[in-house]
This record gives structure tokens, C-alpha cells and sequence, in this order.
């Protein structure tokens, strides 16, 4: 063991030919026991070479004789394998705690025995206050304890064949619920499991996101398919009482009737326009409008869906100030908050209040957000006395898809911030809990308006002459079509379909003077159908009508050659304008 021979070492002190010096004191104080247990020491070869040796002593008495018997034995292969396992030990620690993932050893009682900095950080408690004191069930939803037992018994009595994957609700110190993905499985010969979490909850936020994401783009899809016949339905109600509008006289009892008429028509066209802004995002018209008509018309219309328990007072000061928007945007905010005052007080009935005033803003006042431009605005104000909002909870209430309502999409009052934006105005919210809240939303005044910006609603329609074909799937859209046209002056060639309307085009093409056409038909689309007349006859004047149209806007309609591009239904003093204005040409 030491390299010497026999006669080297008789006689000799052993313990300064073998044990380093350093280790003389302890060895000289076992010696003086009796019985020395097993201890721990180096030893030196003769070339010089340490290596861990124990050693084991005890004196040996007779009558005769007093000696002390010594063993000593190599323990280089021990530490080896002993230094083999400190390393694996630490190994395996820098994985358990750098996994990326929480991760926790569950012993058979479920108590948990090992966390690491991940699981800590997880649930809230430091690993002193979990390791051999906490129950993996105390971190588990009450909902999902029993799934989590009956897995956690079953692993073991299966042999780790149960699933080893699956979600579900963790509950930290804090009370909070936390979205899980675990993956668990036993500790190869042991009855120990080891789990791996992973903390989806901003994942299943993100999913739950995309799904009404989806869900918008769905609605959008139908929207699209739908706003094809509406705008259809419309075309007729509009042109029908805009013919009567032109006959009788402004003072007639049946003038303002049908003017409402038109109006609700109109709203709904640009309805359908907002409606088709989630499938197919568009820059909406702004044009100068007195916002005081558009508010009393949302609020009567308010009325009739707010119970009596809700009692609603108006202040609309009627200043004649205009703003740049879109009306029916304008009524789409009234509606939009004034539900939602609704229905924060719909168990408990309270005041709805709606006003509408003038206010300045100047350099010396607090304004927040920075951004807000110093000037004279219009001032809509909607408040409820209902239970209010905390501030985390007005922090949130224009994030998209954020409700507090079991059902609904969120995309409510964030539709409200986004138009309100780009109208360059600004929204500010005052709420406190059960002190109601209060929209207030800030419109900027138009610095100058002549008579000229003003819009005329019925401006004179235009009369004139000319040979005009017309093409529509749509008989009614058709019919009426022919009858504004001819009523104005104008002879007709009306067709439903395309095809047949190309042979009697061919037949009669000098004798046309311009070609009104539906974008949407069967047989062959607005688009090919205005390429083939051009090919007989290139310098035709053609107007593209459509209800709805993924593949054509005005930019490609122009782009192609098209002289006009309208979206149905349209305005009749708008078609026999424009068709004025071509054939003048």
C-alpha cells in the first residue's frame, strides 16, 4: 500500500513515515483512546503520492503483553465514487434550479420536499416556508383537488402510466389563480414525483384574444355578406322618397315624414359602412356636422330600450358650433356609453344623465394627456349613478376585448376610444366606487364654417337628357333605379343580367351615352363586364355600383378607367350629379 518493502518499515515510527505532519495531533490523540473509531486521514507513498486512507485502532491487553493493533485502509475508490455523486449532486441541483420552469419534488404524501427559485418566485412563499412543510394540494384550486389526488395515487399504482401532461389552476400566496401546464412523472425506484410547471396564464389571455379576434373576423365575414342585400333593401327606400321629396311641396304635412324616412335610411347605410370597418378597415368620412341634432336623435332613440327604472335628463345646449366627424360615429359613442351607463344600473335602477356644452381649454389649465391641443371644444357628457370603478379598473376599460361582463366582446368602449381619436379629441373619466362614472369626451371645435361647408342634405336633384343603360341583378334595385332616372328626364335600357345587357350593348353601342352597372352579379361581375363594353366601344362612360365588395374600391375602380364608383345605396341627387357632371363632359 505504501511502496516500502518489509525491512523498510520495522522498526520505524509509522505515523512520521506515513501521515503527513499537519495530521500528527490527531493521530497521536486517537492513539491514547483505548479504541480509536474509524477516522479519516491522508497518507504518503514512499514516491512521495498522497492518498485518503481510514483508520482504525485499539490497544490489545494480556497479562503478558501491551500493544496497540492498527488498520489502515485505502480508500481512494470510496472518495471517488463519493467525489462521482457530489458532482452528480450538483449537477442535477444546477438543473432542478435552471430548468427555466417552476419545478418541485412531490414525496408519496404529497407533501413537498424540493422547490426551486422559479416554483418560489410562482407561488409567493420562499422555499423555507414550502420545502417539508407544504401540501402540492394547497397549491391547487379547489376545482381541480380531486383530479390532482386521484392522478397523484394512480401514478403509483400503475407504474407512472396515468398522464403526465395536462392544465390546471394554481393558487398563490397572494390568492391569485395562475393558468398551469404541467408535466409530472415519478423518480425512477422511488415514490417521489418530479413536476415541471409552466405558467400559461398570458398565453391563455392571448388565446382568449385571438379567439374574439376571430370571432370579429367572423362577424366582419357575415357583415360583408350581408351588407350586399342591406345596401340593396336601402337603395330603393332611399330613392323612392327622394323622388317624393322632389314632387311635393316642403310645406306638405307628408314632407317631414318622409324626410325621417330618409334620414333613418341614410343611418343605417353608414350602420352598415361601421359594421364592415371589422372586416375591412376603412378611413371614414369626416365632414363638418352639428353634433346637437345627432345627440337628440341617439337619445330618443335611447329611450325606447332604457327601462323606467332609469331615469334619463338631457342639458343639450344648442350653440350651433360645429365639428368635423362622421354623424353616424357620433351616434354610435352616444349609444355605446349610454348602454353601458345602462347597464351599470340595470339591477338597481338611477339617473342617467346626457349633456352636451361648449368648454375652453387654455395653456394654464392641468391637461392631461399632454397631447391635447389648447382650444374651444365640444363637450359630451354621459354619467351614471351606478356602483362606479376603482382605478385599476378605469385604467382598463378601453383595453380591447376587456369586459367585466360575462358575455360580450370588450371591443365596445376601445371602438369609442379609437374614434374619438381620430377625430382628435380626447376622453376623460371620472369614477369612484359607488359614486357612479362619468364619460366626458371632447370634440374640437371647426375654427370657421361658411355657408359653403355646410352640408345640404337635398340639394336639387338634376335633371337632363340622355340615352343611359342600367345592369342590376336586383329587380327592385332595378326598378327603381329606371324610375329615378326617367322621372329626371333621362330615357332607360334596364337589364338584370349582364350578358344580355353586352349583346344589346353590341347591338345599339352608338346609341348610349353612359352605362350604370352593379359590381356583384352572376354571370359575369361589374368589373369584366365594363372591360368587355370598352372593347367595343372604348370611350363609353361607365358608373360601378356595389352593395359590398372585397375585390373593387374606388381607388381600383378609378385605376381600371371606371368614371365613378359608388357604394349602394346612393343618394339620388349624388347618382344624377355625377351622371350630369360625365355627360357635360
Amino acid at each position: 500500500m505504501f511502496g516500502y518493502q518489509k525491512e523498510e518499515i520495522l522498526g520505524r515510527n509509522l505515523i512520521d513515515m506515513v501521515i503527513p505532519e499537519k495530521y500528527h495531533s490527531q493521530i497521536r490523540k486517537n492513539l491514547k483512546k483505548e479504541i480509536a473509531l474509524p477516522y479519516e486521514t491522508t497518507a504518503v507513498k514512499k514516491d512521495g503520492t498522497s492518498f485518503p486512507v481510514e483508520i482504525e485502532s485499539r490497544d490489545i491487553k494480556d497479562e503478558n503483553s501491551h500493544y496497540r493493533v492498527t488498520a489502515v485502509r485505502d480508500i481512494s475508490k470510496r472518495k471517488q465514487s463519493e467525489e462521482a455523486i457530489q458532482k452528480s449532486e450538483k449537477i442535477y441541483r444546477a438543473i432542478f434550479e435552471n430548468t427555466g420552469n417552476a419545478t418541485i419534488i412531490i414525496e408519496q404524501n404529497m407533501t413537498i420536499s424540493l422547490v426551486n427559485t422559479k416554483f418560489a418566485d410562482l407561488s409567493g412563499y420562499s422555499r423555507q416556508e414550502i420545502e417539508g412543510k407544504k401540501l402540492w394540494t394547497e397549491f391547487v384550486a379547489d376545482e381541480d383537488i380531486d383530479f390532482m389526488k386521484n392522478l397523484h395515487a394512480s401514478r403509483r399504482e400503475k407504474n407512472n402510466s396515468v398522464i403526465k401532461e395536462y392544465e390546471f389552476k394554481l393558487i398563490n400566496k397572494n390568492r391569485e389563480v395562475r393558468q398551469i401546464l404541467l408535466y409530472i412523472g415519478l423518480i425512477p425506484e422511488t415514490k417521489q414525483s418530479v413536476a415541471s410547471l409552466l405558467d400559461i396564464t398570458n398565453r391563455k389571455e392571448m388565446e382568449t384574444e385571438l379567439r374574439q379576434a376571430h370571432k370579429m373576423e367572423s362577424i366582419g365575414t357575415l357583415a360583408g355578406g350581408i351588407a350586399h342585400d342591406l345596401n340593396n333593401i336601402l337603395f330603393p327606400v332611399i330613392g323612392y322618397t327622394e323622388i317624393l321629396q322632389h314632387d311635393i311641396s316642403e310645406n306638405s304635412p307628408y314632407y317631414e315624414s318622409l324626410e325621417k324616412i330618409r334620414i333613418s335610411a341614410m343611418r343605417a347605410k353608414e350602420l352598415v359602412k361601421q359594421i364592415l370597418t371589422f372586416s375591412r378597415p376603412d378611413i371614414q368620412e369626416m365632414k363638418l356636422v352639428n353634433i346637437e341634432p345627432v345627440v337628440r336623435e341617439a337619445v330618443e332613440l335611447m329611450k325606447s330600450t332604457i327601462p323606467k327604472t332609469i331615469k334619463i335628463k338631457t342639458d343639450i345646449v344648442n350653440e350651433g358650433r360645429m365639428i368635423k366627424a362622421n354623424p353616424t360615429q357620433i351616434h354610435q359613442i352616444v349609444m355605446n356609453l349610454a348602454t353601458n351607463a345602462y347597464h351599470a344600473m340595470e339591477k338597481t335602477g338611477g339617473e342617467l344623465t346626457i349633456s352636451l356644452k361648449k368648454t375652453s381649454i387654455d395653456t394654464n389649465q392641468d391637461i392631461q394627456p399632454s397631447e391635447i391641443i389648447p382650444g374651444l371644444y365640444s363637450c359630451l357628457s354621459i354619467s351614471d349613478t351606478g356602483p362606479g370603478m376603482d382605478k385599476d379598473l378605469s385604467e382598463k376599460i378601453f383595453d380591447p376585448f376587456f369586459t367585466t361582463k360575462k358575455t360580450g366582446t370588450g371591443m365596445g368602449l376601445s371602438v369609442v376610444h379609437g374614434i374619438v381619436k381620430s377625430m382628435n379629441g380626447f376622453i376623460r373619466v371620472k369614477s369612484e366606487p359607488d359614486k357612479g362614472s362619468e364619460f366626458c369626451i371632447y370634440f374640437p371645435l371647426a375654427e370657421k364654417v361658411s355657408a359653403e361647408q355646410v352640408p345640404d342634405n337635398l340639394a336639387p336633384v338634376l335633371t337632363g337628357k340622355g340615352y343611359i343603360m342600367i345592369v342590376d341583378d336586383e329587380k327592385e334595385v332595378l326598378l327603381m333605379e329606371k324610375k329615378v332616372l326617367e322621372h329626371f328626364g333621362y330615357r332607360v335600357s334596364s337589364h338584370t343580367g349582364s350578358v344580355d345587357a353586352l349583346r344589346k350593348f353590341r347591338d345599339e353601342s352608338d346609341s348610349f351615352d353612359i352605362v350604370v352597372t352593379d359590381m356583384t352579379m352572376p354571370d359575369m361581375p361589374g368589373d369584366i363586364f365594363a372591360e368587355e363594353l370598352r372593347k367595343i366601344r372604348p370611350d363609353i362612360p361607365i358608373i360601378l355600383l356595389t352593395g359590398y365588395s372585397d375585390s373593387m374600391s374606388e381607388e381600383k375602380a378609378l385605376a381600371m378607367g371606371i368614371n365613378a364608383f359608388f357604394i349602394k345605396p346612393v343618394p339620388v341627387k349624388d347618382l344624377t350629379g355625377k351622371i350630369s357632371e360625365i355627360l357635360s363632359k
